[in-house]
């Protein structure tokens, strides 16, 4: 099994910015590849919107492909910088996880919900405000356990990988 000391996962609610964030660590990482975990899930099975593979699966079989494509990931000898689902920082992928530094993009509740509220791609959106909000409210629970936490005028001031590494250190 290869080193996965060279991995690092960005994690955060629906609507907290891990995909735009991601874009922007690419400036200056010519040493890392960049992964939306779930763009690769739907790649891999020929889809556009998650809200269409969740349907046609369910939620069990997708969390499995979730762990799947995280485990190749994780073992793979390449320097990632990985955007996970909101989902996916569970304790069923705690012990991959753990292998990687953890980011938490701590982005508000209300930023993430005005971000997220009109887009019907994400499957979650059919949940109300008040669902979404308990639902934000228990994942951060296991955000917390992150090994480094980014407020929002954090998430905004970086814009590199350089700019991050020189936020946290070296991973």
């Amino acid at each position: 099994m290869q080193s996965t000391e060279n991995k690092i996962l960005l994690i955060g609610f629906m609507g907290a910015g891990k995909s735009s964030f991601l874009r922007k660590l690419q400036r200056n990482g010519a040493n890392y590849h960049f992964v939306d975990l779930d763009q690769e899930i739907l790649k891999g099975k020929g889809l556009s919107h998650l809200g269409e593979l969740i349907e046609s699966v369910g939620w069990g079989p997708f969390r499995q492909m979730e762990y799947d494509f995280l485990k190749d990931m994780m073992n793979s000898g390449d320097n990632l910088v990985i955007a996970l689902g909101g989902g996916a920082f569970n304790e069923n992928n705690q012990k991959l996880l753990e292998k990687g530094t953890t980011i938490w993009l701590n982005t508000p509740f209300d930023i993430c919900f005005n971000r997220i509220k009109e887009s019907i791609e994400r499957p979650l959106v059919k949940l109300s405000r008040e669902e979404l909000q308990k639902l934000f409210n228990e994942r951060v629970l296991q955000y917390k356990k992150c090994k480094y936490i980014l407020n929002l005028e954090q998430i905004e001031q970086i814009n590199s990988l350089k700019d991050l590494f020189s936020h946290i250190g070296p991973t």
